[in-house]
């Protein structure tokens, strides 16, 4: 089939305030900077033949051609690839960036990256080239425990 005929699909990032609502909309809990009561500005609404729909907000949208993510990059596989992590945190480039790159670190975000960062005892700018291997051994360490451990509690 031609391109005309692939299907899309649509890749979100929440970051740290995106939300989705099933069936309702989201309405302000309190007054913005300016004393608004304005409710949220849905990003996207899906509407589903059964009546049903979802609403998101504060995401970025983004098409791609695959529904699936690399297991060997997600935090939470059983299959994430460690060593490929490791690899990716050597370059010379400060951890903090390395960490939210979801080529390397699919599932990572801002909270986790700084609570490992913070538990590593590792400045966030520290280049990776520049660290011992058994600081980035404890940083990748922290990041699949903090990981699990919040997935669990949440």
């Amino acid at each position: 089939l031609g391109d005309r005929h692939s299907k899309k699909w649509l890749r979100f990032h929440f970051g740290l305030y995106g939300s989705i609502q099933a069936n309702k909309f989201a309405r302000a809990s309190r007054p913005n900077k300016r004393g608004d009561w304005r409710d949220p500005v849905p990003r996207l609404i899906l509407h589903f033949d059964n009546g049903g729909f979802l609403v998101f907000y504060n995401c970025r949208i983004h098409q791609c051609s695959s529904p699936t993510a690399q297991p060997a990059t997600d935090i939470l596989s059983p299959e994430f690839d460690q060593e490929q992590a490791l690899e990716a945190l050597c370059k010379a480039t400060p951890v903090c960036h390395t960490l939210l790159d979801q080529r390397h670190f699919s599932g990572l975000g801002n909270i986790i990256k700084n609570e490992v960062l913070y538990l590593a005892k590792i400045h966030p700018l520290s280049l990776g080239s520049l660290l011992p291997s058994s600081a980035l051994k404890s940083l990748l360490g922290h990041v699949v425990q903090f990981s699990l451990e919040w997935l669990n509690n949440k």
